[in-house]
């Protein structure tokens, strides 16, 4: 008996143990480096001379770099600079760079500022999408700067100053300075702006020891066709192909980085035992703690739902981000708060997981839904348009993709989305007050609508190719047999350039005991789709159904066999459930069944509703500025406008705005400019909607 109790009393010391560092593990931080710049040495060797340093040094390979460093090639070398995990500069060999300015914001990496000085020699530079309007990337030669927000394209600068671009993807905006003509100096007063698409490269001409007839006016020179030759350069052909490597890098970095929240996912066995876990060493950590670990769950919990997609288990992932959503609403307040602080940092990561994703994925909705997410910032209305127009350009980019399937509908379904988006947030950014940001994304729209353009060129040369050309890679591969009267077989081999082989003699075959010929399969006839509910609610889901009909006169339900594809962006099907957006509309949901040699469709259109809730002005509230003035001071009055399901409204210039005292000032607009006098006066403001009208007002304050 006592060696029993000696017994338990250890297995409970093991089992609190194991608890104890159970525990720790699901509680603890992961330890993720916030993205750096980075030197790899890819062949020779490199130098850097570090910021505040006074000599060159010999670079090892994995050195991180900072603003100020200088780096230089060796003969026979070249390196590359990983920028914050997003960007690439390969720098050829003997070429020199000053990085001027490297910057990336910890609570937001999708801000991120390279600023690059190319000195001589030729660099190749490749950026991803710069997902945040405030991200810069820049290339400069003593006459010459590059801009960009994501591109591929080439710079050279030789030691006369003549600088030369080709850009292979997307734009580059160029500002481009004049020179002196008898001394070169660069003048940087009235620049010459102009932006180079892909397939243009320009050259700018020498600035420094000009000979006679050399000197070129900035007003004349203009991009040019990038030539045959150039394209097919050692240069050209080795960088687009290591594009090509740096992205799927980039991506697989990016999950890896995720993936470190991930302990176990909802699938395992061991999930249970880690959300017990998460709950008591949440209930048993200090107020400081705590906040930390509502943090860590709302990163691990979109984690697991980003790899469970990945890993093809699109419903369970659904499933998942619903329960998440709906936890957040618990303490919404709160919860939105946390979330949109994450947000910026995640929605980074995540693009490791969603940039492989297709239309035609069940993983589609997941990738929408989370690019939905960054619209959940409370961030300026240039930069929502700017998100939006980033995720309109993912659809132009799964355009390109699709068109190598050959589903010209898919492709132009997707291509029709993206268009009725870009043309909508241009009206949008036309609205907005002029600034650099509304220059920028208009400059954007304009390129994608161009880019869009020239990708349904593609597409309406789908519907003219001969069918055969439409087949798939592997139906172009298939072989071919017939056997006719055990006489011969005719091998048709694309493979074999079209030749025609004849069997080599065989003894005759062995007669083998008949076998019970297998019951035909049965041949479809008609096809019908329903989904239930319908309409359905945005959020929600719908249960669908297939029922195939033969021509024997049977019929049988084929839910689970059938293919279903959605036409639209406001729902996905996952598991034969139609799982509606967070937006009204409607969706074409079509079911492809196959049986007897007989394929039939059928399709349905599938209604998204939105509950609309009573909207009511509940309250106003009037701010100012600055409410103590000294004399000619002004003080800016705004005013906001509260509604019944809590949100807020800037209305100031849809209200009417009083001054009590125009003795001490005066009132124009929503600009009060205080006289040299004594006294104070109360602004009132009186806002109007929906026949609800409210008043509020503010006091302030002239010293004299």
């Amino acid at each position: 008996m006592k060696k029993l109790i000696i017994f338990l009393v250890i297995l409970v010391i093991i089992a609190g143990v194991l608890a104890f560092f159970g525990i720790r593990a699901v509680t603890a931080t992961p330890d993720i480096e916030a993205p750096k710049v980075i030197l790899e040495i890819d062949e020779g060797g490199a130098e850097v001379w570090p910021a505040g340093g006074e000599t060159w040094e010999r670079a090892r390979d994995g050195r991180e770099l900072s603003t100020g460093d200088r780096v230089r090639t060796l003969d026979n070398s070249a390196a590359s600079i990983i920028f914050f995990d997003n960007s690439v500069m390969r720098l050829d060999e003997n070429t020199e760079i000053t990085l001027t300015e490297l910057n990336i914001d910890p609570d937001n990496y999708l801000d991120q500022d390279v600023d690059v000085e190319l000195v001589g020699g030729r660099a190749w530079s490749r950026i991803m999408n710069l997902l945040d309007l405030d991200s810069s990337y820049e290339v400069e030669t003593s006459s010459v700067v590059a801009t960009v927000r994501g591109t591929a394209f080439s710079m050279s600068v030789d030691e006369r100053g003549d600088t030369e671009i080709d850009v292979t993807e997307s734009q580059v905006s160029l500002t481009m300075f004049r020179a002196a003509s008898d001394t070169g100096e660069i003048i940087r007063d009235n620049p010459r702006l102009l932006s180079i698409s892909a397939g243009q490269f320009l050259k700018r001409g020498p600035i420094r020891n000009i000979k006679p007839g050399e000197y070129i006016d900035i007003g004349s020179i203009g991009p040019q066709p990038i030539t045959e030759e150039r394209m097919r350069s050692n240069w050209y052909l080795k960088n687009m192909a290591k594009d090509e490597d740096f992205a799927e890098r980039v991506w697989d970095l990016r999950r890896d980085k995720l993936r470190k929240y991930i302990k176990s996912l909802p699938d395992s066995p061991f999930f249970t035992l880690q959300r017990m876990g998460e709950k008591i060493g949440f209930a048993f950590s200090g107020e400081d703690t705590k906040e930390e670990l509502e943090d860590l769950f709302i990163a691990r919990r979109l984690s697991e739902v980003a790899e469970l997609a990945h890993q093809g288990k699109a419903g369970l992932a659904s499933q998942e981000l619903i329960q998440f959503e709906n936890s957040l609403k618990l303490d919404s307040e709160k919860n939105e708060a946390r979330l949109e602080n994450l947000l910026p940092n995640l929605l980074c990561y995540h693009q490791g997981f969603w940039a492989d994703v297709l239309p035609q994925d069940s993983a589609y909705r997941l990738k929408q839904k989370i690019e939905e997410m960054g619209l959940r910032r409370d961030i300026a209305p240039e930069k929502i348009i700017y998100w939006r127009l980033v995720n309109f350009e993912n659809r132009l980019a799964e355009a390109q993709r699709l068109i190598i399937f050959r589903d010209r509908d898919v492709v132009t379904n997707v291509l029709e989305a993206a268009r009725l988006g870009l043309e909508n947030l241009e009206s949008e950014a036309e609205a907005l007050p002029d600034s650099e940001s509304k220059k920028i994304i208009l400059e954007k729209i304009e390129y994608d609508l161009k880019k869009f353009g020239i990708i349904q060129e593609e597409v309406n040369l789908l519907q003219y190719q001969a069918p055969e050309l439409l087949q798939s890679q592997d139906e172009i591969e298939l072989i071919e047999e017939e056997e006719e009267d055990g006489e011969s077989i005719i091998l048709l081999d694309e493979e074999a350039d079209g030749a025609v082989s004849e069997p080599e003699e065989t003894q005759a075959p062995v007669e083998s005991p008949p076998e019970e010929p297998a019951a035909p399969e049965k041949v479809v006839s008609s096809l019908t789709v329903a989904g239930f509910p319908n309409p359905v609610l945005v959020g929600s889901a719908s249960e669908l159904s297939a029922q195939a009909y033969y021509t024997d006169g049977s019929n049988e339900d084929v839910t689970s066999r059938v293919s279903w594809v959605v036409y639209g962006n406001a729902g996905s099907v996952a598991g034969g459930v139609f799982y509606a957006g967070d937006s009204a509309g409607s969706v074409q949901v079509e079911a492809t069944y196959a049986s007897g040699g007989a394929t039939k469709q059928a399709n349905f259109l599938m209604t998204i509703k939105e509950e609309k809730i009573p909207l009511t002005l509940s309250s106003i509230d009037v701010t100012a500025s600055r409410t103590n003035l000294n004399s000619y001071e002004t003080s800016t009055i705004f005013v906001t406008a509260y509604y019944s399901d809590g949100t807020t409204r800037d209305v100031t210039g849809s209200s009417a705005l009083s001054n009590s005292n125009p003795s001490v000032g005066s009132l124009s607009g929503n600009v009060f400019s205080a006289y040299p006098m004594e006294g104070s006066t109360t602004i009132t403001a009186t806002y109007s909607e929906s026949g609800v009208t409210k008043n509020d007002s503010i006091s302030l304050t002239v010293n004299y």
